[in-house]
């Protein structure tokens, strides 16, 4: 099939685009061992143009985990509901705010405000603005209030900083225009033992995964810190830090493994490991609460103040359930969760296993 599927629409290709032949098939073999991207996949997702190569992440986000996140919510009548619900920042911000849940709060969503101008943007202080339903930090940016010289500045999570004021005008209004529903929020700031970890401005993510298990119960079943990494070409990456559940170590596989040898070791004080605990107490409670799915991946801040939920999603990365050795993969997930009814967890178990 996939012989076929490489003949058929490689001539096809080759004819519309003048992409060689051995063009493609080398580029198919690249993201074929990088991403286990199939010929099929290849072709109806058209990786072989130049405007779509760097997009495998958004292939996985946006076609292949939901296919994860589905099946193992087979049988949730409230399915859709649950997702369009943490999907929309407002009104899941709202819910935290009534169940008294500590969390980022909201100034305003443009989506409320007649004929918005950039003068919004303006507060005297350093704020961060998203789309109310975004994901992956796409089209967000913080404001930054420069006091000494009363002027702003422009720092997108992608792209360069914009300093001239002309052009931080020119940014704003163009944002207005092409998104009608940003959220504007007071930039958070992280605990100064937290932000120790970073060498650049942005904000430190706690991330945190909870998941309903078959007597209903909900628990935390991973945690990690994401450390903002700017590369040189503006874009944001991070590094990962994955902790244990019951000490808030790094995992020891994790250090088995080498991945740390450039990223200093978080040391974490008995406070944070307190925070990071508290932390998993607000998921858990905000997941029973509030989100009728079967795993959630809550997005937080830790702050001198304690852990501030920022958000949470449905199409978490999967990959982190097996891409470390099965000896330990009770330390990062618990088994049982793995070895739901569904299918989609019985062939990552199976995964996992092998």
């Amino acid at each position: 099939m996939s012989a076929i599927c490489l003949y058929h629409k490689g001539r096809e290709t080759q004819k519309k685009y003048g992409i060689s032949l051995f063009k493609q098939f080398t580029s198919l073999i690249n993201l074929s061992l990088l991403h286990n991207i199939t010929p099929v996949k290849y072709y109806k997702y058209r990786f072989y143009l130049t405007e779509n190569r760097g997009k495998e992440l958004d292939y996985f986000y946006t076609f292949e985990l939901p296919h994860f996140h589905i099946v193992s919510n087979k049988g949730n009548q409230h399915l859709d509901k649950a997702r369009k619900f943490i999907a929309d920042k407002t009104s899941f911000t709202e819910a935290l705010k009534k169940f008294d849940i500590p969390h980022v709060p909201t100034i305003l969503n443009t989506s409320n405000v007649k004929n918005p101008d950039i003068s919004i943007f303006f507060r005297e202080e350093d704020i961060f603005c998203k789309p109310n339903n975004g994901s992956q930090s796409k089209d967000a940016f913080r404001v930054r209030y420069i006091r000494e010289e009363n002027r702003y500045e422009l720092h997108p999570i992608n792209g360069n900083p914009v300093t001239c004021s002309t052009e931080v005008a020119a940014f704003l209004k163009e944002k207005l225009k092409s998104c009608n529903d940003l959220i504007l929020q007071h930039f958070i700031r992280d605990h100064s033992e937290i932000k120790a970890l970073a060498d650049s401005e942005q904000s430190i993510t706690l991330r945190i995964i909870t998941a309903q298990f078959n007597d209903r119960s909900v628990k935390p079943v991973y945690m990690q810190l994401e450390i903002p990494d700017i590369q040189k070409n503006s874009k944001q990456f991070y590094k990962i830090y994955p902790l244990t559940l019951k000490t808030f170590e790094v995992t020891p596989i994790f250090k088995s493994m080498g991945l740390t040898e450039n990223i200093k070791d978080p040391h974490l004080s008995d406070s944070i490991k307190l925070m990071l605990s508290q932390s998993l107490d607000l998921c858990v409670y905000a997941h029973s609460k509030l989100i009728a799915l079967k795993s959630v991946a809550f997005d937080l801040f830790i702050t001198n103040e304690g852990p501030l939920i920022i958000e949470a999603n449905f199409n978490w990365d999967i990959e982190m359930l097996y891409n470390h050795p099965h000896k330990n993969i009770r330390e990062l997930l618990p088994e049982e969760w793995l070895k739901n009814k569904n299918n989609a967890n019985t062939t990552l178990t199976k995964k996992i296993e092998n």
